[in-house]
């Protein structure tokens, strides 16, 4: 059988599966629901054109969040994909008519011009698919109670200034008891009528005991004060469509803590967190999000740089002829993965004493923050790598050997840290002596300009009138 490539684009009801031969020649394009009988039909046409060792031919698509894709898998179907908004951009502006056929064989053909845009795909268990659904929902979660916040803060700003005196920018986002007293008393009007004891019932209806008290004297001297308003029809208004929102705020809230109590849940019964808890640094919101964005295939990357380079802590090096550029960070990454690692290194220097010898000896070196962190994130999923891939439990005398103790560490970094502060005084004060001859040599300039001579005046201007014709 030739050489073939099969092409997946996906619609709602299934795929449109294009096969693709030797030198880009459609041999089959049709369109396959979802179904059992639609995937039973699929394998056989893998099979169809597999080669006479049985090797079935590759499978090209974009996104792999399909149960299309579990049961191909679970058949040995071998599967690339690639990002689905990166084909997307790729594809536009191209003036040929888009449909699922064509997608599809586009497909197979970039997998062969740019074969570095498609990744073979994992194999996760089902509770590491069930931890990546959790744990993007629930970080999703957290930037949706964060945009409602916001947006009832500039509602309160246009109406109700009080209640932005009353509560902090992250009261709104963080503590249920603002939202139920803005609930209750949702306009200037109603607030100022608010008694203590009706405050005080509002914030204990949310099951909040301690500090009630004073939290509802400072809610009720902030109604009292005196402020410019609107109509009384136009405050119901505004009143009306806070509490809309405070309505929206107060579910995505109790929704986030659902998901993050699920996906604690999920994260603890997992070999993994058995693997990584030890490491200092690495709670809950860490593993959590390493564990979905890396998956607990050992066999997903060959070796310790696959993962760094997925992750983005791996430098990438420019060079061109006798040009060597600097290394720098990657701009194609995994880039949830990339902030777990950032947040992790970040976490390790306060409670790792290798990690932040490690992160101060670069420091002296010369490395600027940014490039100190990434070279800890990189060594911290050396240590990840090398725990999903043997299944050791992690070990900080394993990755950084030879390692301080706390005390120790922190006195060694003392004098680096001295030495870095030193070299950011120098810097900012040639910065400023570079500034101010600047600003010398541009005011003498200004000033030569100004002592130039002006030009002569004129003493006979030209008649403006039409000549008269004769």
């Amino acid at each position: 059988m030739p050489d073939v490539e099969i092409g997946l684009d996906w619609d709602e009801a299934g795929g449109q599966f294009a096969v693709v031969g030797e030198r880009g020649v459609v041999l089959h394009n049709r369109k396959y629901p979802a179904t059992p009988t639609g995937a039973e039909e699929v394998l056989a046409l893998f099979r169809e054109y597999a080669d006479p060792d049985g090797t079935l031919p590759w499978l090209v698509m974009e996104g792999t969040r399909r149960p299309f894709v579990r049961v191909l898998q679970d058949a040995g179907v071998p599967a690339i994909a690639c990002n689905p908004n990166a084909f997307g951009k790729r594809n536009q502006g191209r003036n040929d008519s888009k449909t699922d056929a064509k997608d599809a064989v586009k497909l197979v053909t970039e997998s062969r011009l740019a074969p570095e845009r498609f990744r073979e795909q994992p194999e996760p268990s089902d509770d590491a698919w069930a931890i990546t659904l959790f744990t993007r929902r629930a970080k999703n979660s957290v930037l949706k109670v964060t945009t409602l916040a916001g947006e009832a803060r500039s509602l309160l700003a246009e109406f109700f200034p009080a209640a932005l005196t009353a509560y902090s920018p992250l009261d709104l986002g963080q503590k249920p008891e603002a939202c139920a007293v803005l609930t209750a008393f949702p306009t200037p009007t109603r607030a100022a009528a608010a008694t203590l004891a009706e405050i005080e019932q509002a914030i204990r209806s949310t099951g909040k005991v301690r500090w009630v008290k004073p939290m509802a004297a400072k809610t009720h001297a902030a109604f009292q004060q005196e402020r410019l308003q609107y109509a009384p029809g136009l405050e119901a208004d505004y009143g009306e469509v806070l509490v809309g929102l405070l309505r929206e705020l107060k579910a995505a809230m109790d929704n986030r803590v659902l998901l993050d109590e699920a996906v604690r849940v999920r994260v603890e019964r997992h070999f993994v967190w058995d693997l990584l808890s030890p490491a200092p640094g690495a709670g809950m919101s860490v593993i959590s999000r390493v564990l979905a964005e890396m998956g607990d295939d050992p066999a997903r990357f060959e070796d310790k740089g696959g993962l760094a380079a997925f992750a983005g802590v791996a430098p990438k090096m420019h060079q061109s002829g006798e040009f060597t550029g600097t290394p720098g960070r990657r701009s194609v990454k995994g880039n949830r993965l990339h902030q777990a690692y950032w947040d992790w290194a970040s976490s390790a220097m306060l409670w790792s004493p290798g990690a932040m010898e490690y992160y101060w000896a670069h420091r002296a070196r010369g490395d600027k923050h940014p490039t100190a962190i990434r070279k800890v994130g990189r060594r911290l999923a050396n240590g990840t790598w090398h725990c999903l891939r043997t299944g050791e439990v992690w070990n900080e005398a394993t990755l950084w050997p030879g390692a301080p103790t706390l005390a120790e560490a922190k006195g060694n970094a003392q004098p680096i840290r001295d030495l870095v502060a030193a070299r950011r005084k120098e810097a900012a004060k040639a910065n400023s002596k570079t500034d101010l001859r600047i600003s010398k040599r541009r005011k003498a300039e200004l000033a030569a300009k100004t002592a130039k001579p002006l030009r002569a005046p004129v003493t006979h201007l030209p008649s403006l009138r039409p000549p008269v014709l004769r």
